[in-house]
């Protein structure tokens, strides 16, 4: 579906493949319209600040570094921390040096990066917020054809997500994100911090959840 809409176009193109599987499935019509809408809607709302939102990270930054998994978004991820120099895996290190040429606006304000090479974003950042809670951007490398910027980011629309990590003795064992990144964890008078899922541990309450892998030396 081509809608030459660049805000709303994945939405328009969501309404029109949910309706058309409606009519193939014989299932009754559901209003994809006024769901999608309401969801635009949730996440433009003012949401007041959690009262500790200073609350320093309770572990190195450095001890979240690493490859993490999650079966139901394919291949593993390497998480990098976004500041050259800090790092001590060559890949991060080759990341993090493309990403200061390409895109160094998007990467300022990052704690941690990572490639997601998915339609939904092409690289994820987080920004420290509370605890050991992170905001989430990500934005989609589009190409120019111009080889002195061969690529311009757009928004890849998950700011009000936030990514917790759960650290225990025996190391980091991974993290979960919240706050809307599939429409069904989202609601409108949801707290960010605590999101619209219910359960007693962060990887109940998050939409994604990512496991914690074994380092290997790269």
């Amino acid at each position: 579906v081509f809608t030459n809409d660049d805000t709303f176009g994945t939405l328009l193109k969501e309404i029109i493949k949910f309706r058309i599987v409606d009519e193939v499935l014989g299932l009754s019509p559901v209003d994809w319209d006024s769901r999608y809408k309401a969801s635009v809607v949730a996440g433009d709302s003012d949401t007041p600040a959690p009262p500790n939102s200073t609350a320093p990270l309770p572990f190195p930054l450095a001890v979240l570094e690493g490859p993490y998994r999650c079966p139901g978004y394919g291949a593993d991820i390497n998480l990098c921390q976004a500041s050259p120099g800090l790092s001590r895996s060559a890949n991060c290190t080759s990341l993090v040096a493309n990403l200061n040429s390409t895109f160094p606006a998007e990467l300022a304000a990052a704690d941690l990066v990572w490639a997601w090479d998915k339609l939904a974003a092409t690289y994820v950042t987080l920004s420290h917020f509370s605890g050991a809670v992170f905001n989430v951007t990500g934005w989609i490398a589009n190409p120019t054809g111009n080889a002195s910027a061969p690529f311009w980011a757009s928004d890849a629309g998950l700011e009000g997500n936030v990514a917790e990590f759960v650290v225990s003795a025996a190391g980091v064992v991974g993290f979960g994100i919240r706050g809307g990144i599939w429409v069904a964890g989202s609601r409108g008078d949801a707290n960010p911090m605590e999101g619209a899922l219910q359960g007693a541990t962060v990887e109940e309450k998050s939409e994604v959840w990512y496991d914690a892998v074994e380092k290997s030396q790269d």
